[in-house]
């Protein structure tokens, strides 16, 4: 009679462990079955967005081919007329100078370099750089020269007359003091100066000019009432074409 009882009851407890196991099991079942939908919705999302992404990509890729071929084609009209294409013409050369510096009564020799950048058909920008000096002297007197300004020039064939107007910074070396000239140079003053000149350039080669220009200078501020210099150069320059 016991094990009777005993019997029934062990098959009750296997029944309520079966209904367990099968009540987890359809959990487990319909909560995978919510993850797998989640899932499966996720990833209609996800490529929904990943596609929306690629076209829009490959708009901007579309765009920009569009605006590539837009910039080419100016590009390939200029290729095909160079002289439209051209930004401007440059010379630079190198030059021997002679000099009344408005200062003594000695002619001042030396060199410079100068260069031109023509950017309309008859209107430019020059810089210029001179170095004069006394060659008699033992002091030191020199003038030096730091100039840029624009030009106007015309052209007739191989010959190119030009006028300009110049503004920059000359440099004087004063003499030494009279009473103590073991001491050197009394002073090396910088002054802000102006200048108007006239010239012309010849080109002898495509890649080669020479030119001959006259400037007058006027220093402000030199004392007792300034200084006009005169300088005349003789040149040679190399032109970029």
């Amino acid at each position: 009679m016991f094990a009777s009882g005993r019997s029934c009851g062990f098959q009750m407890e296997l029944l309520r462990t079966e209904s367990l196991i099968c009540t987890l099991f359809c959990s487990v079942t319909k909560c995978f079955q919510v993850q797998s939908k989640q899932f499966c919705r996720r990833k209609h999302d996800f490529k929904r967005l990943l596609g929306s992404r690629l076209r829009l990509l490959l708009r901007v890729q579309v765009l920009f081919v569009e605006v590539a071929l837009i910039s080419v084609t100016p590009f390939s009209h200029a290729q095909a007329v160079p002289a439209a294409s051209k930004v401007g013409d440059l010379q630079v050369g190198a030059s021997f100078n002679v000099a009344s510096p408005d200062y003594g009564t000695n002619t001042l020799l030396g060199f410079g370099f100068y260069s031109t950048f023509d950017f309309r058909q008859h209107l430019g920008v020059e810089a210029e750089f001179h170095q004069l000096d006394d060659p008699s002297s033992k002091e030191g007197i020199y003038e030096r020269n730091y100039e840029i300004g624009p030009r106007y020039f015309f052209q007739f064939g191989r010959l190119s007359p030009y006028a300009k107007f110049m503004v920059g910074r000359g440099v004087f070396n004063f003499p030494p003091d009279p009473r103590h000239p073991e001491n050197g140079s009394v002073a090396n003053l910088a002054y802000t100066m102006w200048a108007g000149g006239f010239g012309a350039d010849y080109r002898v080669r495509p890649s080669f000019n020479v030119r001959a220009d006259y400037e007058l200078q006027q220093w402000i501020g030199f004392p007792p009432n300034g200084l006009s210099p005169r300088v005349f150069s003789l040149g040679v320059a190399y032109h970029f074409h």
